[in-house]
Order: C-alpha cells, then sequence, then structure tokens
C-alpha cells in the first residue's frame, strides 16, 4: 500500500490535533544531539569504564544465544536488539529479527506468539509498534538497506499488516510514523525515496512509562536519520520531558542535559526507570545506549 498525496494530507488533519508534529526534513532550524557543556576528562573516563563493565556483563549473560541476542525467549528480544545495536554492541545481528520475506518477529529467528515457546505464555501478537521501532532503529545503524528493504516489501504487500492474529490489527499494524521511518532509513542509507519519507512523526506530549521510553527512542532514531540534528520543536519537547523525569539518565541525555545523565549513570544509589524491562540484560542495554548518546555528543564538540 502505497500513499498518495491526498492520503498524506488527510492523515495529518485527522491526527494534528493534539499532537507535535515536526516534519522529518531538517533545515536551518535544527540543533546537533547533546548538550553545549563539554563533559571532565574524568567523567569521560568513568564513562570508559562503565561501558566496558557493562559490555562485559552484556556478553556474559547472553553467551549462547542466537546472533547474540539479549535473550532468545523473552518476547520483548526484538526491541532491545535493536537498541543494544545502537547502543554499540555490533555483535548484534539485528537481521535475525525479520523472517526471510520481511516479517517482523519478537525473538531471533522465531515468533513468540500467543502460548508459544511455553514462555510467559508467549505474546498477544506476533510483533507489535515497539518491536518493529527497535528492529528499524537497530538494522539503520547497521546500515543493513537489504533487510530494510525486505521489511518495507513486506509491508507494502500486505497492506501493512505485519504479523497475527489478525483480530490484533491494532498491535500488528504499522503504524503511520513507523512506516515514515522505514522509508526515510531505507533512502537515507542510499534505497529508493517513496512518499511515506516524506511524512513527519506525530507525537502526544507527557508520555508515561513505556509509552516514554518509545517515544525516547522515536526521537533518538529521528536525530540519527537527520544526521545527529533536532529541530527547536523536538529539542524544546525532550527538554520538558527531562523536566518532567529528573532521575530518567536517557530523558537527560536526549535533552543535552549531559553532566545531570552521567551524574546519575555513576550513582551507585540510581536505578534504571520502570520501563526497562524484558530480557534480564535490559539495565546494561539501556545504560549502554545513554553511554553512546553522551559520547557522541562529545566528540562533535
Amino acid at each position: 500500500m502505497k500513499p498518495t498525496w491526498k492520503h498524506l494530507f488527510l492523515l495529518y488533519l485527522s491526527q494534528l490535533f493534539g499532537l507535535d508534529l515536526d516534519s522529518h526534513e531538517s533545515g536551518s532550524s535544527a540543533e546537533g544531539l547533546g548538550g553545549p557543556t563539554s563533559l571532565s576528562q574524568e567523567d569521560l573516563l568513568s564513562l570508559a569504564q562503565l561501558k566496558a563493565q557493562l559490555r562485559e556483563s552484556y556478553f556474559q549473560s547472553t553467551r549462547g544465544h542466537k546472533g547474540n541476542w539479549p535473550s532468545d525467549k523473552d518476547c520483548d528480544s526484538a526491541l532491545w536488539a535493536g537498541v543494544a545495536r545502537a547502543a554499540g554492541l555490533e555483535e548484534v545481528q539485528v537481521d535475525l529479527a525479520l523472517t526471510w520475506e520481511g516479517r517482523p518477529t519478537r525473538l531471533p529467528c522465531g515468533d513468540c506468539g500467543p502460548g508459544s515457546h511455553g514462555y510467559n505464555n508467549g505474546s498477544a501478537a506476533t510483533t507489535s509498534t515497539d518491536m518493529m521501532l527497535g528492529t528499524i532503529l537497530g538494522l539503520f545503524v547497521s546500515k543493513d538497506r537489504i533487510s530494510l528493504e525486505r521489511m518495507r516489501a513486506y509491508a507494502d504487500e500486505h497492506r501493512g499488516i505485519m504479523g497475527v492474529p489478525k483480530e490484533l490489527v491494532a498491535r500488528t499494524w504499522i503504524k503511520p510514523g513507523t512506516r515514515a521511518f522505514l522509508s526515510q532509513a531505507i533512502h537515507k542509507l542510499g534505497g529508493k525515496k517513496d512518499n511515506w519519507a516524506l511524512l513527519g512523526q506525530l507525537r502526544a506530549p507527557n508520555q508515561e512509562d513505556y509509552q516514554l521510553h518509545l517515544e525516547l527512542l522515536s526521537y533518538y532514531l529521528e536525530s540519527l536519520l537527520l544526521d545527529g540534528k533536532l529541530s527547536k520543536s523536538n529539542r524544546k519537547a525532550l527538554l520538558q520531558e527531562a523536566d518532567r523525569n529528573p532521575q530518567d539518565a536517557l530523558a537527560q541525555a536526549m535533552a543535552g542535559r549531559n553532566k545531570n545523565a552521567v551524574e546519575l549513570l555513576l550513582n551507585p544509589a540510581w536505578k534504571v526507570p520502570g520501563y526497562v524491562r524484558g530480557p534480564e540484560t535490559a539495565k546494561e542495554i539501556h545504560q549502554l545506549l545513554i553511554i553512546q548518546i553522551l559520547l557522541g555528543a562529545e566528540s562533535k564538540k
């Protein structure tokens, strides 16, 4: 299913009110991801040491897992595999999140549907928006255009329905914003551009818990697609999220409050947010992503 200009325009009108609309195209108002204040050499050394410890812990915990995935049983594994790759764990094979035909899954080379694998009674559906977002993020960071194009072909062939059961179409349908990310990632890697790539992201403010996590990951992916830039409206939204969530190191790092993020990460009493759940290694992945953002911002100064 390929949208026409009319479809895109109607989509904007139907979702505009009450939501933050931001165009994908970067312009002169775009700003870099990261704060204006450089971290001290002591901070950078501490982050490097923590990164090494987290990497070692991750690979000890995932020894024997297919493709170095966070888990080969947990039904949220595809999300965290993509985040792990974005966090600098290059050994994670995110392409295992797709079947040969391009259908997204939850496990490496397999589904985690209702009652499958005898693990947590499986999942209600074989995929979801968060799984697809994580997969696109990880494949883009991996520069795996071939896998992204397979996923797009599957979406077009199946009218955006990316899994089963059919009665849970709200979970298995690839939403417009996610579909836009998919096309933008392909185009950024040199592939064919389609109308979906022109669609901006529509976000509701003041998200909580798991939805906040997905919102932050969405902003991060968008910044990567725009060469590390964020529009002024996105920057403002992230500052508001950082104000609302002072103990969330990811929100602080995304808002450019690098010193706050470092202080949280290096505080032995700090606890990761409640949305960091799923595989046992989710905590390590979450912290590694924050460090990746912080070090990436510092390297550009």
